[in-house]
C-alpha cells in the first residue's frame, strides 16, 4: 500500500480553504459489523493527523438505522 502523504494532505486542505482542518460528524454502529466501532476510531484518528476533527458517535443499530434513514 502506498505511504500516507500527511504533508500533501495538510497541503490539499490549505489549498481548500481549510489551513486549520474542520470539525465534521460522523456516526457509526457499533453491534452491527466486527469491530464496526474501532474501525470508525481508526478512522477518526487517522483525519486528526491531517487536520480533520470528525465527532465520533456510535450507537447500536436500532437507533442508527432510523437516524440514518432520516437525515
Amino acid at each position: 500500500p502506498t505511504k500516507p502523504d500527511v504533508a500533501r494532505a495538510k497541503a490539499l486542505l490549505a489549498e481548500a480553504g481549510y489551513p486549520d482542518g474542520f470539525e465534521v460528524p460522523m456516526r457509526c454502529p457499533n453491534d452491527r459489523y466486527v469491530n464496526d466501532e474501532e474501525i470508525c476510531q481508526a478512522a477518526v484518528a487517522m483525519w486528526a493527523r491531517i487536520g480533520v476533527r470528525a465527532k465520533l458517535t456510535t450507537q447500536p443499530m436500532a437507533q442508527f438505522t432510523p437516524a440514518l434513514q432520516a437525515f
